[in-house]
């Protein structure tokens, strides 16, 4: 019956062979060395995805440390600003307090020059008249 439909057993086995056979090469010689090719190349593309995000985070990391210092360093300037603004006020007010000191002693000594003298401070200065 089957060979009324052209279908011959012995050819049958024998196509089938040989499709089993090219599978297998085909596998050994084609599928193996291509997904093997597939697989490093996934490997190496999941290698910079992962060296991406570490340099992402590194830069990250920096850029937070570099923030950071740039806060620190704000802060001493303006610790050293403070520090020079209040050395600059005790400097003023011990100037001003020495030449009140100064102004204080040179009027007791104009004082006491005049008390010396025993004449009036306005008659010192009289204007003298040639007659």
């Amino acid at each position: 019956m089957l060979e009324t439909l052209g279908i011959h057993f012995p050819s049958l086995a024998i196509y089938l062979v040989n499709f089993l056979l090219v599978l297998i090469l085909l596998y050994l010689f084609a599928y193996k060395p291509i997904f093997r090719l597939m697989d490093q190349r996934a490997d190496r593309i999941r290698e910079s995805l992962e060296a991406a995000e570490k340099a992402r985070e590194d830069a990250a990391s920096s850029q937070d440390a570099i923030q950071e210092q740039i806060t620190e360093a704000r802060r001493e300037g303006q610790r050293i600003m403070d520090q020079t603004r209040e050395a600059a006020e005790r400097y003023r007010t011990e100037e001003m307090d020495k030449a009140r000191q100064e102004a204080e002693a040179f009027v007791e000594r104009a004082k006491a020059d005049i008390q010396r003298s025993g004449t009036p401070p306005l008659k010192r200065f009289a204007p003298v008249s040639a007659t």
